[in-house]
């Protein structure tokens, strides 16, 4: 892979995927397994902690932690859902260590129900991580703020609901569409600073 220092991680994965779709026409049915395959592929040409590195981030010296959905569908299969969630761990604890509390903001941008169907394996890893570690990251998360949320989002936490202890849930709060543009962008040029 050519210049990881660039700093769109976004724009270089699209890049990739372009060439993949190139070489492999689009499926009109089946475009779920498609797009696994691309995922699966796009590991092969990026480093995976990279790419997790660019999806969940710690914004320095702060309480605040970022993950970026954008990111995350463009690589995240079943064979990397473990590390995914292993690393989330790590990063959960590195917070706790410099602070009793966190907030988290999530960049929800074209998440659909079909996508919640296609990653509901690595929510339940987690949870079920969660569970066996008897982790108190619920109570020590001070809120959790949705940015770019899409329309279907009351059908979306519906199906969300049943994994999420009442607490998170009730931690909820949506930003709205100038407020999620701003923290976005402060959040990726945190990122990008980072990969310099």
């Amino acid at each position: 892979m050519s210049n990881l220092e660039e700093n769109d991680i976004v724009s270089k994965i699209k890049e990739f995927q372009d060439n993949y779709y190139s070489k492999n026409k689009k499926n009109i049915f089946f475009k779920k397994n498609q797009k696994l395959d691309c995922a699966t592929q796009v590991c092969s040409a990026f480093p995976i902690e990279y790419l997790i590195s660019q999806t969940f981030y710690i914004i320095p010296n702060t309480n605040k932690i970022f993950f970026d959905y954008i990111v995350f569908k463009l690589f995240a299969n079943k064979d990397n859902y473990s590390q995914i969630v292993d690393s989330i761990f790590v990063l959960l604890k590195q917070s706790f260590e410099s602070f009793e509390n966190f907030e988290l903001y999530m960049n929800i941008d074209s998440f659909t129900v079909s996508a919640f169907e296609r990653y509901k394996d690595v929510l339940i890893e987690f949870c079920n991580k969660c569970i066996l570690h008897k982790t108190s990251f619920a109570n020590n998360m001070k809120c959790l703020y949705l940015c770019n949320v899409p329309k279907t989002i009351d059908v979306i936490l519906k199906s969300l609901k049943p994994f999420m202890e009442k607490q998170v849930y009730n931690k909820l709060s949506f930003c709205d569409e100038n407020t999620s543009l701003e923290l976005i962008k402060q959040f990726h040029s945190y990122r990008d600073q980072d990969c310099v």
